[in-house]
């Protein structure tokens, strides 16, 4: 059992699973999408934490150097926190014009410590790789890669 659980990603059927699994423990969603916010709170009890990314994963470069222009807005009761988990699952990345998980991967290695566990979602796509490799490789070592 983890305590704390945060998920940055729209609402599927996964953020049930973890929300599900984690019953004694306090677990959180990142959403930037109002729908998938409005339905997640139909359908789960976990906590609802909206954001907005205001980056395009074209200027994924230019951005890789400058964690000052990455962080999200979050309160200070999530900001001051350590996850047990992290699950990037979103934003968006897969258009130049989407936010890309640039921001999304960058706060997770601020939220997260050496006994978390954080998993990026597509990972072989060439945002994700790099900002894991640049923020989370020092923290955790190189990636354990799952198909």
């Amino acid at each position: 059992m983890c305590r704390w659980i945060l998920g940055v990603g729209s609402f599927t059927r996964h953020s049930k699973l973890w929300c599900n699994e984690n019953k004694n423990g306090t677990t959180v969603f990142i959403e930037d999408i109002p729908k998938w916010a409005k339905l997640a709170r139909e359908q789960m009890s976990c906590r609802i934490v909206m954001v907005k990314y205001e980056t395009q994963r074209k200027d994924w470069e230019s951005l890789i150097d400058h964690p000052e222009k990455l962080t999200l807005e979050l309160p200070d009761d999530i900001k001051n926190k350590k996850f047990d988990v992290i699950v990037v699952d979103a934003p968006e990345g897969y258009l130049p014009e989407k936010a890309g998980r640039m921001k999304s991967i960058y706060m997770s290695s601020l939220l997260s410590t050496k006994g978390s566990v954080v998993f990026v979602d597509d990972f072989k796509r060439p945002v994700e790789n790099a900002y894991a490799k640049k923020y989370l490789t020092p923290i955790y070592g190189p990636p354990k890669l799952f198909a």
